[in-house]
């Protein structure tokens, strides 16, 4: 008797999740997206700023602005390439 009632709860439990993974599903990416930059935008606040003056900090400032600046290229050239592609599928039909 006991162990029906627990499996029984046991399943609720089950629906109920699997009901809300279906809701988090059903949402548009751009609302999800939208949560997770609200996030990184509050810790942004509150972070310190660079101290530029500080030597031991140049180098991993310098770094990271490299690899910022890198990153940014790359998805430049990504942009033109898929420009590109698009193009030519035109031009192909």
């Amino acid at each position: 008797m006991k162990r029906m009632m627990v499996k029984e709860m046991m399943e609720k439990a089950k629906q109920a999740r699997e009901k809300s993974q279906e809701k988090e599903s059903k949402k548009k990416p751009a609302e999800t997206i939208e949560h997770l930059r609200e996030g990184v935008t509050d810790k942004q606040d509150k972070m310190p700023s660079e101290d530029f003056e500080n030597a031991k900090l140049l180098p991993i400032l310098k770094e990271a602005y490299d690899l910022f600046h890198e990153l940014d290229s790359r998805k430049t050239d990504a942009e033109q390439k898929i420009k590109k592609i698009e193009e030519a599928k035109k031009k192909l039909k």
